[in-house]
């Protein structure tokens, strides 16, 4: 499956999760966002909502270059704004991965995160709008197919990469 599968859902919907033993089942180098966010963080220190903001600019524009040479990929990240243009201007083909969540178990594993450190200091305090934001997230319309996936519990991640596979 030549070009981009486009992981996509609200913070806390799976999407990290799932890419990674898609990304090994698929044979596909995995772009995440905020991997590279948190690097950055880890190495230029941590501040306010402001520097946040600008570390997640920065981390995007790199991100993108990278992406701009990787013909095939797997792309994790919270794409909002301008950023499914962005996608869609790599001029690859592009399947998406939409994943849905019960909004409980959203608001659960956010505060579990939290809870546990597993967290990274970098991602400023979204969590007491996630509802709100999570309401209004819906597929990207980024020009392929869409498959929608259910992240609430498991997900048959292989028989996910054998309908990728069969859409290219």
């Amino acid at each position: 499956m030549p070009g981009y599968v486009v992981i996509s859902g609200a913070p806390g919907a799976g999407k990290t999760t799932l890419a990674r033993p898609l990304a090994q089942r698929l044979a596909l180098p995995l772009l995440s966002h905020d991997a590279i966010k948190e690097a950055l963080g880890d190495s230029l220190g941590l501040g306010d909502d402001g520097w946040s903001r600008r570390l997640g600019e920065a981390a995007l524009d790199a991100f993108f270059a990278v992406a701009a040479t990787v013909p095939d990929a797997i792309l994790d990240g919270w794409w909002r704004d301008e950023r499914p243009a962005r996608i869609v201007a790599l001029g690859r083909p592009i399947i998406e991965v939409f994943c849905r969540c019960d909004p409980d178990v959203l608001q659960e594993r956010a505060n579990d995160r939290v809870a546990s450190g597993r967290r990274h200091r970098i991602h400023r305090d979204w969590i007491g709008r996630l509802g709100e934001i999570a309401a209004g997230v819906r597929p990207l319309a980024l020009g392929g197919p869409v498959f929608e996936v259910d992240t609430t519990s498991h997900v048959d991640v292989e028989a996910l990469a054998a309908r990728i596979a069969g859409a290219g």
